[in-house]
């Protein structure tokens, strides 16, 4: 008998989180800082990473500048890397979280 959450794809097939599963979840974390208004921060390097992955990995963005909180970020994918966006009109740092599910 084995305790702990077990998470499975949609169909159901194959368990993606949980005990039986072994390697990490969380791909990266960090803090992006000082990204100016309207512009684009430097490429975060993430292995496996791709434009089209966002299926299995997934990035999460925290603003903590309480001068843009709630405008939209804009995270651009590529292949190995990201990118935000800071759509807000002052500059503000970011933390992420990139995992794998």
């Amino acid at each position: 008998m084995a305790y702990g959450i077990q998470i499975f794809n949609a169909n159901g097939t194959s368990e993606i989180f949980g005990y039986n599963v072994a390697g990490a979840h969380l791909l990266g974390s960090g803090t992006i800082s000082n990204v100016g208004a309207n512009q684009t921060s430097s490429a975060v390097t993430i292995e496996g990473l791709t434009s089209t992955n966002t299926g299995t990995i997934g990035i999460a963005v925290v603003d903590s500048n309480s001068n843009s909180l709630g405008t939209p970020v804009t995270v651009n994918r590529g292949s190995g890397s990201f990118t935000i966006t800071n759509n807000s009109s002052a500059t503000a740092s970011f933390n992420y979280f990139v995992f794998r599910f």
